[in-house]
């Protein structure tokens, strides 16, 4: 059977200085000052968040796929 793949957007957050990331399936949000941290936050968040959901059965392995998001702006 294929893993799960759970997609998570991240995004640099001027407000904090740092980097957040959220997914409304799992649900989670997390924060870290660097985009590795980050990772590390959301693999540990997903796994648990995605079994107490019953997303996926216990013990069962899941893919997260952090998908960075920037917003650019351009003066005409």
């Amino acid at each position: 059977m294929a893993r799960r793949v759970f997609e998570v957007r991240a995004y640099w957050s001027t407000e904090g200085n740092d980097w957040c990331a959220v997914n409304d399936e799992l649900p989670i949000a997390a924060e870290a000052p660097t985009l590795d941290e980050l990772f590390v936050e959301v693999k540990a968040q997903a796994a648990e968040m995605a079994e107490l959901n019953g997303l996926v059965p216990p013990g069962e392995e899941i893919e997260v796929r952090l998908v960075e998001t920037a917003e650019l702006r351009a003066a005409a």
